[in-house]
C-alpha cells in the first residue's frame, strides 16, 4: 500500500510538470542555506557543523530530486550516485588548488551522507530533521582523504 502511495504522490508531482521539478533543483542550494543558518545562526559558515549540515541537506535534496526516495531500487541507486559525481563535481570547481583540502574532504564526507539519508526520508522537511542529529553529533577531527569512505558522522575543525 505505500509503495502505491508513493507512485500516486509522484504521478501526481510530475503532472505539476518539469518547471516545478526545475524551480525545486535551482532552490536546493538556497533552501539548504537557510535551513542551516535557522539552525545553527552563531557558526561559521566554513569548517562548521553548519557547513556540514548545508553540504548533506544540499547534496541529499538533490539525490531526493533525481529519484532517491522513489521506492525503485534501480533509481534510488542512480540518483543517488549521480548526486554523489555531482558533489565531486562542485567542490572540483574550485581547482587544484582546493583539491584535497581539509574544506573540501569536510564537505564531500557531508555530502555523501545526505545522500545516504536522502533514501529513507519522504521530503526536504524530513530529511533536515533527520540531518540535524547528524550535526549535533558532529565530531572535531580531520575529514577522510577524498576517495576514502566517508564516516558515519559529520566532521569539522572550527
Amino acid at each position: 500500500m505505500e509503495l502505491v502511495d508513493n507512485l500516486q504522490q509522484r504521478l501526481s508531482a510530475a503532472m505539476d510538470g518539469p518547471s516545478k521539478w526545475w524551480d525545486d533543483l535551482k532552490t536546493i542550494t538556497h533552501r539548504a542555506d537557510v535551513e542551516a543558518e535557522a539552525r545553527f545562526p552563531d557558526q561559521e559558515r566554513d569548517d562548521s557543523q553548519k557547513n556540514a549540515y548545508r553540504h548533506a541537506l544540499g547534496a541529499g535534496g538533490f539525490a531526493q530530486l533525481l529519484g532517491a526516495n522513489s521506492g525503485i531500487p534501480l533509481v534510488e541507486g542512480a540518483a543517488r550516485g549521480a548526486a554523489k559525481l555531482v558533489g565531486y563535481g562542485w567542490e572540483g570547481l574550485g581547482g587544484m588548488a582546493n583539491y584535497g583540502s581539509t574544506d573540501m574532504r569536510h564537505d564531500l564526507n557531508a555530502n555523501a551522507i545526505g545522500i545516504a539519508q536522502s533514501t529513507g526520508n519522504p521530503d526536504f522537511r524530513s530529511l533536515a530533521d533527520s540531518l540535524q542529529s547528524f550535526a549535533q553529533g558532529a565530531r572535531k577531527e580531520l575529514p577522510p582523504e577524498p576517495y576514502e569512505k566517508a564516516r558515519p558522522y559529520f566532521t569539522y575543525t572550527k
